[in-house]
């Protein structure tokens, strides 16, 4: 509610995240025009993309991109350039779900942040993306390059409670079990155990 109230928003609107420096790989014109593809074909309900992530500090400028094709697309009101924040969680848990349409990604950091929170994922089927989703269980994986793509999974988990909290609890439990830091320092005590020689 802080966000809402912080961007004038009607308490009902929905957000939506996008976490990460504002770089071609990551596609956050991608993100603008999955957003516009969500509010074309279903005007029902309220909807905000919010960008948390500078630009780099030389090289394309695409934050200013990023307004530059929402204003194109006729839904600047729609999109907020939140800036670098910190720290995060509060605020990937006030999300509704985070979309990740980065191609070329070797491993996300802010999917797995974003699960075990509890936050929602929809990712393209691309990069590392792959690797830390199952689709259709614990998020789901969209053809890459295809804004519209993003649209159908994102009406289950607004429109759809239960496919929400269902999506949650699973992306949260496989993100706990996979990277949690019990399971990281096992692993790390495992190199070490081998390059040492230890079995135990």
């Amino acid at each position: 509610m802080d966000l809402v109230r912080e961007l004038g928003l009607d308490e009902k609107t929905r957000l939506i995240g996008f976490f990460g420096t504002l770089i071609d790989r990551k596609r956050p014109i991608r993100f603008v025009e999955a957003i516009h593809a969500f509010c074309a074909q279903h005007p029902e309900l309220t909807i905000a993309g919010l960008l948390f992530g500078s630009p780099q500090h030389c090289g394309e400028r695409l934050d200013v991109e990023v307004t530059a094709r929402a204003h194109e697309l006729g839904i600047e009101k729609a999109i907020h350039l939140m800036g670098f924040r910190s720290p995060i969680n509060r605020l990937m848990c006030a999300m509704d779900m985070l979309l990740v349409p980065a191609i070329n990604e070797p491993f996300g950091r802010t999917l797995i942040e974003a699960m075990l929170v509890g936050t929602p994922v929809v990712a393209t089927n691309h990069g590392g993306n792959p690797e830390a989703i199952v689709d259709g269980e614990t998020g789901y994986l969209v053809e890459p390059e295809v804004p519209s793509a993003f649209v159908p999974p994102m009406v289950k988990l607004l429109k759809d409670p239960s496919e929400w909290q269902r999506v949650s609890a699973n992306a949260q439990k496989s993100a706990l079990a996979q990277y949690g830091i019990r399971p990281h320092t096992e692993k790390i005590m495992h190199i070490y155990r081998e390059l040492t020689g230890r079995t135990a």
